[in-house]
């Protein structure tokens, strides 16, 4: 077993995984989703008709919204196939997709907003 044959195969796996990350949430966006919260209730229905599992009126803090059957066979991997399409939402974006901060001027921004006596506390901290 060679381990950097491995790892390189989970190196691969993961940029894939993330490119089609973005591609959805790139094609999502187009299509008028923008935001988790809308992503939810799509996801959650779209899951409910690939596994089978029905779609209930929701108990509760979920009161006044359709949820998945938690009694349904197909609930466990319903709720995974959500949880997967939603937290591309939610996951920060990837290093090469940040957009490039001046460190330097963000902290100087951040320093111009302090009181005097924060700014006289701060230099006498460091």
């Amino acid at each position: 077993m060679n381990k950097t044959i491995i790892f390189g195969i989970f190196d691969t796996y993961a940029a894939s995984v993330q490119h089609a990350r973005k591609v959805m949430v790139d094609a999502l966006r187009k299509a008028g989703v923008t935001t988790y919260e809308q992503a939810r209730p799509l996801a959650m229905e779209w899951a409910a008709k690939k596994t089978g599992c029905s779609l209930v009126e929701g108990r509760g803090k979920a009161q006044g919204t359709m949820v998945l059957d938690r009694t349904h066979d197909g609930y466990e991997s319903a709720r995974k196939t959500v949880q997967r399409v939603c937290e591309a939402f939610t996951k920060p974006e990837a290093p090469s997709e940040r957009k490039e901060v001046d460190v330097v001027a963000a902290l100087l921004k951040r320093y111009e907003s302090l009181t005097p006596a924060q700014k006289r506390a701060f230099k006498a901290s460091i």
